[in-house]
């Protein structure tokens, strides 16, 4: 069966959908709380790598990159990075519970489910997703390395890091 018209808009409205992840393509400029209420966005960290893990307390390979993402966190501790929790926990206690039961330290910040800017920005329909932005807010991998993986030799070959 031929493509026609109607299904080629279709297909080029997805693909730029999806273009839009590309690397150096601008990210959007998320805003979520901490425990504590306050509200951040991707923009407070302008100047700063972005490293955001996006996760759920309900999520086993999510809770399962927790060592390596506290032991990454160590490591870049004094570095030009942000390394960032995004829970969509749709339980605000669940998350805040896991985040007590593991003492997971750094930004960790709370979407309130998948609907949400960020997720629907970068298509995230499975998690953990790991991002990794620029200090322009620019993206440099749109589903980076897990902590558990080979993210650390990624970062520490960034300029400036």
């Amino acid at each position: 069966m031929p493509i026609n018209k109607v299904q080629l808009t279709e297909l080029d409205k997805i693909f730029s959908e999806y273009n839009k992840l590309s690397k150096g393509q601008t990210s959007i400029n998320w805003s979520f709380p901490d425990i504590e209420g306050k509200i951040y966005s991707l923009s407070d960290f302008r100047g700063k790598y972005v490293y955001i893990d996006v996760w759920a307390a309900w999520c086993g390979p999510c809770i399962r990159e927790i060592p390596a993402l506290e032991s990454l966190k160590q490591k870049f501790a004094d570095k030009n990075i942000a390394i960032i929790g995004i829970s969509i926990d749709e339980n605000r206690e669940d998350w805040i519970n896991m985040l007590q039961s593991q003492n997971m330290q750094g930004i960790q910040l709370h979407a309130g489910g998948w609907n949400n800017d960020l997720c629907n920005y970068f298509k995230i329909t499975g998690i953990p997703r790991f991002i990794l932005l620029d200090k322009q807010g620019n993206i440099i991998n749109s589903n980076a390395d897990r902590p558990s993986g080979n993210i650390e030799e990624v970062l520490r070959s960034l300029e400036g890091i």
